[in-house]
């Protein structure tokens, strides 16, 4: 997982695809930093509901009255953020080389973050 630093907020890049595909679904005009900050809160909500459904409902009233009113699937998922996901996995296969090792010499996988 890449973690970026914005205006001392740490922004997953996932969590920043889902945000930026809600602003273009939304066309939403620019947003006050609270908003911003609430849709990036909605969109790392989203993801991880999706863990264990396969759509994710994203609601929210921004200051200035619009709503947003949003179900981010599975698939919308996976479309948008296939380019991070295939730099996930060119790090990772870069490491294991650096490592001499193959995928098969990994017993298993510890998620932190």
């Amino acid at each position: 997982m890449v973690r970026k630093r914005r205006r001392g907020v740490v922004v997953d890049d996932f969590d920043h695809r889902i945000y930026c595909w809600i602003l273009q679904e939304s066309k939403l005009s620019p947003l006050s930093s609270g908003d911003a900050r609430l849709l990036l809160t909605r969109a790392r909500e989203a993801k991880e509901y999706l863990t264990f459904h396969g759509e994710a409902p994203i609601s929210a009233r921004l200051s200035t009255g619009e709503m947003v009113d949003l179900t981010l699937t599975t698939q919308i998922f996976n479309d948008i953020t296939q380019t991070v996901t295939m730099k996930t996995l060119q790090a990772v296969k870069k490491a294991l080389r650096d490592a001499g090792m193959t995928a098969s010499d990994i017993k298993g996988v510890v998620m932190v973050g």
